[in-house]
Parts: C-alpha cells; sequence; structure tokens
C-alpha cells in the first residue's frame, strides 16, 4: 500500500494524502493496539498519523472514487461527489492578495464539466466571496490551503501572515 493516494474527511472536509510507512503490529503486546498492523500516512498539509488496514481501505476507496490525486472523477457516483463537494459550503477561508489578508466564506460549488468558463481541463470549482465583496472560484487543493490558514490562524490576519512565512 505504500504510495498509494488516500482520502480522509475530517470536519466535512477531504484531505487527500499518501501512504508513507508499513509498521509491523507486535504480536507479543497481546490485544493492544500495538499488537495490529498499521500503515503511516501523510496529509498534504503536512499531519501524520498511523491508521489500521479497515481504515487504510477505507481511505483508499474514497480517494480512488474521487478520481485518485487528479481528481478526474472516475469512478465515484454523482450523488456521492456532490455530497463531499458540498461539504465545504459555508466554510470560513484566508488568502493573501499581495500584502493583504482576506477572510472570506464559500458560497457555491459547481461540479466539473458545469462551468461557465470554456477550458479543455474540467475540474470542481468552489466560489468564494471575500470581505470586500469580491468572488473567485478555486479549484480543491487552493480551497483546502484556504480553509487550513484560516482555521490554522483561527481568522487572524497576522496569525496567518506569520504561518504562511513560516512555511517559505
Amino acid at each position: 500500500y505504500i504510495g498509494k493516494m488516500i482520502m480522509k474527511p475530517f470536519d466535512g472536509i477531504a484531505f487527500k494524502g499518501t501512504v508513507l510507512e508499513y509498521v509491523a503490529g507486535d504480536p507479543s503486546k497481546g490485544d493492544s493496539d500495538d499488537a495490529r498492523d498499521r500503515w503511516l500516512v501523510e496529509y498534504r498539509d503536512g499531519d501524520s498519523e498511523d491508521v489500521f488496514l479497515d481504515e487504510l481501505k477505507e481511505m483508499m476507496k474514497l480517494a480512488d472514487e474521487a478520481g485518485g490525486d487528479e481528481d478526474k472523477g472516475t469512478g465515484i457516483t454523482r450523488k456521492r461527489r456532490l455530497t463531499v463537494a458540498e461539504g465545504y459550503k459555508d466554510k470560513k477561508v484566508m488568502k493573501p492578495f499581495d500584502t493583504d489578508m482576506f477572510g472570506g466564506v464559500v458560497i457555491d460549488y459547481r461540479p466539473a464539466g458545469e462551468s461557465e468558463v470554456e477550458s479543455d481541463e474540467k475540474v470542481d470549482l468552489w466560489t468564494v466571496r471575500y470581505e470586500d465583496g469580491d468572488e473567485e472560484d478555486v479549484e480543491l487543493d487552493e480551497l483546502q490551503e484556504m480553509i487550513e490558514l484560516h482555521e490554522g490562524s483561527e481568522g487572524n490576519k497576522e496569525r496567518a501572515w506569520k504561518i504562511l512565512n513560516g512555511r517559505k
């Protein structure tokens, strides 16, 4: 399973990641969790955790249904895709524009192929409305980064800048 893409929802937000490592269980530990085999997964935001096989399989299944790393949507039912994607509505976000930091909220979702923008690439888009009234459409990876920045900074603009400066 090492190298496989995974996806796991946290508070209605689906985070993508990768299986990094297999950790063999120690049978001498009896019925404890240490006796069970587990896998180390790392999410794109840098967080990681050990998961057991049953949870790992669910995480790989969700990633496959969502189209894996490229999120092309192969194999996912429209209903399930919409349920996951619409879970982002009303989420608060934060994004830097030049020297200003703006808070905003996700107000809409448009599935791949239903965008008014002409493009060879069909991707899901979420509409974000910022505090100054401007709106923009963003793809999933950018949306997740914006949500993570808001959550990590607890909506505080100065703290958001410190987080961004710490990533460089």
